[in-house]
């Protein structure tokens, strides 16, 4: 790991992004031109409008030159104790995202039609999470769509139940909607777990808004040449972004054996690397001084990854995708 590298691209332009939220379609309490227009209105580039076991598509409608849309869906595999109350025990939510021109193409069950639905598996008391889950990323990614594991602390699940899980694309390490309302939308505990695993997960926030009450508070920045859906999802699966509760991050990688960040003023820069016990180390501002807006750490060069997390002067983060020995 110790070869220099920039984690973002020279060319392309940045646009902020929104994955993860729902209309009337679903539960959501805005209806999706509504929808769209706060966000373009609020500085976003683009929005999956991702409704719970329905497939949506609604370019043709509500895409324009600054704004685009990001066609996909909320599925779910869910373990419940009695069918009378049906209380969820358990739950696994996956974004199924539209993918690129050619995962199209490739496609081995065709492509999802605009509002076709999909059946939410549901189980009685018990359940294998591991193969209903693979089912459905299986599922999801024989209709060509690029799949998420959502908030797995609001949904109650451990490392063991979804973490063998192969065939996904990122994980949502920040969830604003469950962190707002309950403090489950924050999960980095898996997340690095994953990385220890080697799964090669990207890490990714977004709002899972259901109105605006509980919207634009975790976004993802991607670094793509145009804001169309080939180049925008492209970026996304080669990991040239980063994700945010506030923060801006303007530069990472390694440079003369030593992992380096330029991001907006914060007060805290953490390392967070994977291999032996106390790898990794946070940087704070000198001092005297209230923010820091650059750092780096030395790398022994045994670790196997590191990904980078800053903190503001209000406890917001904005995160990178980890580097490993492969990126």
């Amino acid at each position: 790991m110790l070869a220099d590298i920039s984690m973002f691209q020279k060319d392309g332009k940045w646009y902020k992004g929104n994955l993860h939220c729902h209309t009337t379609n679903s539960d959501g309490a805005l209806q999706p031109k509504q929808m769209a227009e706060a966000f373009r209105k609020k500085g976003y580039h683009f929005l999956a409008m991702t409704e719970h076991e329905r497939y949506t598509d609604l370019r043709k409608e509500l895409d324009r030159d600054d704004f685009i849309l990001l066609p996909g869906l909320e599925a779910s595999a869910t373990v419940h104790d009695t069918w009378e109350i049906p209380y969820e025990m358990k739950t696994h939510h996956f974004l199924g995202l539209l993918g690129t021109e050619q995962m199209q193409r490739n496609a081995k069950a065709g492509l999802y039609q605009h509002m076709e639905h999909i059946g939410k598996r549901m189980y009685f008391r018990k359940w294998d999470p591991v193969k209903a889950g693979q089912e459905l990323v299986d599922e999801l990614r024989d209709h060509g769509l690029f799949v998420t594991y959502n908030h797995p602390v609001w949904s109650r699940v451990t490392g063991a139940d979804f973490l063998p899980l192969n065939g996904i694309w990122a994980m949502e390490i920040f969830n604003y909607a469950s962190e707002h309302g309950d403090a489950t939308g924050y999960d980095a505990i898996h997340y690095d777990q994953a990385l220890r695993l080697e799964k090669g997960w990207k890490a990714y926030a977004a709002d899972d808004n259901h109105s605006l009450a509980d919207a634009f508070g975790g976004f993802v920045m991607v670094q793509a040449l145009s804001l169309c859906h080939e180049d925008i999802v492209q970026a996304l699966l080669d990991g040239n972004f980063y994700s945010s509760s506030g923060p801006e991050i303007y530069a990472y990688g390694i440079r003369d054996g030593k992992v380096y960040v330029e991001c907006s003023p914060v007060v805290k820069i953490d390392f967070v690397a994977g291999n032996v016990v106390s790898a990794g180390g946070s940087v704070h501002p000198p001092q005297g001084e209230e923010s820091i807006c650059q750092a780096s750490f030395e790398l022994k060069g045994n670790e196997s990854f590191v990904r980078i997390q800053c903190m503001d002067q209000y406890g917001r983060l904005a995160w990178t995708n980890p580097m490993t020995a492969q990126k």
